[in-house]
């Protein structure tokens, strides 16, 4: 015969009302929330799944799936920004293409890809600044090298003339170009036309075979 206190055995509970009545911190859920209309759970606080999200993280990922970005002002760091965004074996390969060109080979069409950069040209530029100085500085050295009243002073006056030509030679010459074919352009119906970038994405490449021609005499 079972026990009284048998685990096992049916028992009658009591109604909700009066454990609520015995127990009033007591909190009950009901199965019906979850199967409430959108409208009552919007009305109760509760936001659907990804409604919460960012609005801005919203308007990025939607740019990036049109594959369209906002255009900015020319003046803002932001749109630099871009020409300086390259892989390393990208500017190698653009700088030994300047070197070694081939004939029937258009060096923005193999090498830029539409996809011209700063960061090459820049540092082409600024070796070759510090490169025609040093050299300078080292030839008027050997020069005078061996006369008894002769007294060594580094001439840094080299290097702002060195970057005023190099800088110059490397931004307005391809200003001039671009405008040259702008106005072909509007002449001359179907002609091909160049970006001002591009245009000097090429003349900056074009510097690096002065680099070594600088430096061997010197060697």
């Amino acid at each position: 015969m079972a026990s009284t206190n048998d685990p096992f055995q049916f028992q009658e509970f009591e109604e909700a009302g009066n454990l609520l009545e015995a127990n009033k911190d007591a909190v009950t859920i009901s199965i019906e929330d979850d199967f409430k209309p959108e409208k009552q759970r919007k009305a109760a606080g509760f936001a659907p799944d990804g409604e919460d999200e960012d609005p801005l993280a919203g308007d990025d990922k939607t740019e990036l799936l049109s594959g369209q970005k906002k255009s900015v002002p020319f003046w803002t760091f932001e749109y630099y920004q871009k020409f300086f965004d390259i892989e390393t074996h990208h500017v190698k390969e653009r700088i030994i293409g300047s070197m070694v060109p081939w004939p029937g080979k258009n060096f923005i069409h193999v090498y830029l890809r539409r996809n011209p950069d700063l960061y090459g040209p820049f540092w082409i530029c600024t070796t070759l600044v510090f490169a025609i100085a040093i050299s300078g500085n080292i030839s008027n050295f050997l020069v005078h090298l061996g006369k008894p009243n002769y007294k060594y002073t580094p001439e840094f006056r080299k290097v702002t003339i060195a970057a005023t030509a190099i800088f110059s030679y490397a931004w307005f010459v391809p200003l001039a170009l671009w405008g040259f074919l702008l106005w072909r352009n509007n002449k001359v119906m179907n002609l091909v036309s160049y970006s001002f970038m591009e245009i000097v994405c090429v003349y900056g490449y074009s510097l690096s075979i002065y680099i070594p021609a600088v430096v061997r005499p010197e060697i």
